[in-house]
């Protein structure tokens, strides 16, 4: 599945939330489908952040398009509720220049220091999925990048087989625990809460089970 395929696949989702929104209201069946759409998004910026030949207007282009989203998402939001918050490619604009500070930083402990303090950046300045958004698109670039130094040695073939099915459960655990913790805010004081909770947090985790599983199943080939 190509890049630009994930991509549309999230759009669908993400559409399908809003529209849900709109016309039904929260915790309808099309939120719940929803919440697919995030931690592909996530994925593709470190993806796109390995890959991309031109960081700078990578970069440029997600910051453009979250000003440009701004005005409508702003107008969407006010027709539901009073709050103010901005919009997802805010978010992974954010999220981009953590993994880059990371990556460059010779130090990995101010790195991560700075890494937390753009959390908390995203958390008050109210962008959608705040600390949590930071918190998996720096999860993904982790793994990607161990997943590709294993590619990268000349080691056993088994070896490296194990080693990436490791790091891909290890990716899996640490996501549906942060996943879990992000949610529990919301609906704590639901009367509805083992059931609301139970399906956002599958269906967030959902891309990354299916992630794993045929990756896992390719390393075991």
């Amino acid at each position: 599945m190509t890049s630009f395929m994930l991509k549309i696949i999230a759009i669908i989702f993400m559409l399908c939330d809003h529209v849900s929104i709109a016309l039904i209201g929260h915790s309808s069946f099309w939120n719940f489908f929803g919440r697919i759409a995030f931690p592909i998004f996530a994925f593709q910026i470190a993806q796109g952040y390995i890959h991309t030949k031109d960081l700078k207007k990578y970069f440029i282009r997600l910051v453009i398009f979250a000003c440009i989203s701004q005005l409508p998402y702003s107008l969407f939001l006010s027709t539901f509720n009073a709050n103010f918050n901005l919009n997802i490619m805010f978010t992974l604009s954010i999220g981009l220049v953590s993994i880059y500070a990371f990556d460059k930083i010779k130090n990995k402990y101010l790195g991560f220091l700075i890494v937390t303090f753009l959390c908390v950046v995203a958390q008050l300045s109210k962008c959608d999925y705040g600390v949590y958004g930071i918190s998996i698109i720096f999860l993904f670039y982790i793994y990607s990048s161990l997943l590709n130094n294993i590619d990268n040695k000349n080691i056993d073939i088994n070896i490296r087989k194990r080693k990436k099915i490791l790091y891909k459960f290890e990716l899996c655990i640490i996501f549906i625990g942060i996943t879990i913790i992000k949610y529990i805010p919301s609906f704590i004081e639901q009367t509805d809460f083992f059931n609301d909770y139970l399906q956002y947090t599958i269906f967030t985790c959902y891309p990354l089970f299916l992630y794993v599983y045929i990756t896992v199943n390719k390393d075991l080939i």
